[in-house]
Formats: C-alpha cells, sequence, structure tokens
C-alpha cells in the first residue's frame, strides 16, 4: 500500500476525531426542534434526528433541547452513511459516517450520544486495514450508548484482525471497556459464512459466523 496513501487515512481519522459535536453546537445558531425546512432521518416520542442546511441535529423533544450532531455533507468532515442509519434507543443517538477519498478510499467513524443532554458518549474511527480503509456498513446500539459495528476489511485483513488472504470482515465492541475486537474472519470460511447479521438484544450483540450464532455482551 503506498505509503502517501497510509498518511492520507491517518490524518483524515485524526481530523475527524477531533470534530466534537457539543462543542460545536455552543458556537453555531441551532434551529428549532420544528424547523419546517428540516428532512427528518429517524425518531421517536421524545427524540427527533433530522438534517438541515447539510448538517445533522437531534432534538429532546421534552425540553426542546436541539444537538449539533455532525457537518454531513462536509468535505472536510466525511457525510452521514448511506449503508448504516441512524440509531434511537432511549436517550440515544448513534450514527455512522463516511469520508471517500483516493478516489477509492473509505473512512468511516461511528459516534453515540446522549441527546437529552447533549453530550457525546463515544466516537470511534476503526484501525484501518491492509488497504488503509475503515468501511462500516452496519452497526447496533444498547440504551447505555454502547456500540457494536461490522468492519467490513480488504482482502488481506489487517485492522483489527491479523493480516491474510480473504480475511473480510470484524466485529468491534466499544462500551465502557473500550474498543475491543469480539471476532474476526479467518479467511478460511465456506462462501456465505463470513461474519454477518448484526443484531442486538438487551445488553447482548449476536452476529452469524460460520454458519453459527456468536455472541456478547456490551458493557
Amino acid at each position: 500500500m503506498p505509503s502517501s496513501r497510509l498518511a492520507f487515512a491517518a490524518a483524515a481519522t485524526a481530523l475527524l476525531l477531533a470534530f466534537v459535536p457539543a462543542a460545536d453546537a455552543k458556537k453555531a445558531k441551532l434551529p428549532k426542534c420544528s424547523a419546517p425546512a428540516a428532512t427528518l432521518k429517524v425518531s421517536t416520542a421524545r427524540i427527533r434526528v433530522f438534517t438541515l442546511h447539510s448538517k445533522l441535529y437531534s432534538c429532546w423533544r421534552p425540553t426542546q433541547r436541539v444537538t449539533l450532531l455532525f457537518p454531513t455533507m462536509s468535505s472536510e468532515h466525511g457525510r452521514l452513511s448511506d449503508t448504516a442509519p441512524p440509531l434511537i434507543v432511549g436517550h440515544y443517538v448513534g450514527f455512522a459516517t463516511s469520508w471517500l477519498f483516493d478516489p477509492d478510499g473509505q473512512s468511516d467513524q461511528v459516534f453515540s450520544m446522549n441527546v437529552r443532554y447533549g453530550r457525546s458518549v463515544h466516537r470511534v474511527a476503526p484501525r484501518p486495514d491492509a488497504a488503509a480503509d475503515t468501511d462500516i456498513p452496519a452497526f447496533v446500539m444498547d440504551n447505555r450508548g454502547s456500540l457494536a459495528f461490522i468492519q467490513e476489511l480488504d482482502l488481506g485483513g489487517g485492522g483489527p484482525c491479523p493480516e491474510g488472504d480473504n480475511i473480510r470482515a470484524a466485529v468491534i465492541a466499544v462500551d465502557r471497556a473500550g474498543t475491543r475486537t469480539l471476532d474476526c474472519d479467518s479467511g478460511d470460511e465456506p462462501a456465505g459464512q463470513g461474519i454477518a447479521s448484526l443484531t442486538l438484544a438487551g445488553h447482548v450483540v449476536s452476529w452469524q459466523h460460520r454458519g453459527a450464532a456468536a455472541s456478547a455482551t456490551l458493557g
């Protein structure tokens, strides 16, 4: 992998992780919860998540508190993921972002926010794989803001997994214990039996691997 692309990916990750949604919200004039031009992404009785003028916001309906979550269309900060839509669980909103570069590189991140209080809980940029990419096609979140996600890997593996032929995916948890790898493809799975189908029940995250269910508990 060319060193220039690795350096570019590292710089992109550092820049994206420097973004703090709650701090930026204090500097910007926030829209109202019922802004008429907003595009609704997902909602519950207490939370509304919407985009307006290329930014992602949440509204805590009981107090009308609006929090800037992310500048979704900026070339500097990436955009809201097209493959992993925002989630609401309890007081928390989870969302993923994606930044394309070089020209087929991809740098994804996943976030969780306590929108009742406008506080960031987790924001994670996975370790780049052998192709210097971080690709998050799916994630889940529990009612404490803990996350788990599938990271797709280049065929050479790398990132959270060993390097090796046909290592295509990993399952990563992000909770009070930190960021940890729950599972990796080994590279010798039969066709169609790699890591897939991420789900969550309570605090137990489950997925399929080699045709069988695997699971772990988020802390």
